[in-house]
């Protein structure tokens, strides 16, 4: 499994069917999600306040910025437009085809954004003695694709925390549910077989209702060395 330059689960931007596809280098230290409608007010006269009608809902947009950076690699390094180019290229649209953007995934962990990338903007930072770009960022917007949206009732019920070194599937599961023993419950929501080895940067929901069953248990220590034999005097 590729990961990080930290070692983590990588976030991945790809276009839907298959390549070209960006793994990120450093995953997103944040991302946001919003959404807007329009109203026209209604008729409000002789009256101080008045009744807004609803006119249409805008898809729901993404915006985060991404990091990228070879600097490290040393005098192998490569530009990092081999990363920014594909980004541009997701922006593109082919010949032939019904004008429309490319579709275009965001995945990371649990969550997913499918729709076009609406604007990429990036800055170079960093450059060899050839003038090659070793460091970038991009700043990245998405609209939604219209219909992709999760229906009411259908959203993730719960929390949803980031696996880190110092965590473990028990701990959260005093944490958010206020009873260690529902480990087997967190883990079970995960499609976890082994809660002691699950990989720092996986994303963990941990669900509001535990009432499910689970059949999830963790393994057995081993057990402990046995003590060296003591010599027999001649």
């Amino acid at each position: 499994m590729a990961t990080t330059r930290g070692g983590l689960i990588p976030a991945k931007i790809s276009k839907e069917g298959g390549a070209p596809e960006v793994e990120c280098m450093f995953n997103p230290a944040e991302y946001k999600i919003s959404k807007t409608s329009s109203f026209s007010p209604g008729n409000n006269v002789g009256k101080t306040t008045t009744k807004n009608k609803f006119e249409q809902g805008q898809p729901r947009s993404l915006s985060l910025k991404l990091y990228f950076d070879t600097y490290q690699d040393g005098p192998a390094a490569e530009p990092v437009t081999k990363y920014t180019d594909t980004l541009f290229y997701l922006m593109s649209v082919e010949a032939n085809d019904n004008k429309e953007p490319p579709t275009v995934w965001f995945s990371w962990g649990t969550f997913t954004f499918k729709g076009w990338l609406k604007s990429l903007t990036v800055n170079f930072t960093l450059f060899d003695i050839k003038g090659n770009p070793l460091r970038a960022t991009a700043d990245i917007s998405m609209d939604e694709k219209p219909g992709e949206a999760p229906k009411a009732g259908g959203a993730w019920q719960g929390s949803t925390v980031r696996k880190t070194a110092d965590a473990s599937i028990v701990g959260m599961a005093a944490k958010f549910t206020g009873d260690p023993a529902n480990y087997r419950v967190v883990a079970a929501a995960n499609n976890i077989d082994n809660p002691l080895k699950v990989p720092n940067g996986a994303i963990i929901k941990v669900p509001s209702n535990i009432t499910i069953s689970a059949s999830v248990t963790l393994p057995s220590p081993p057990p402990p060395p046995k003590p060296p034999a003591v010599p027999r005097r001649p």
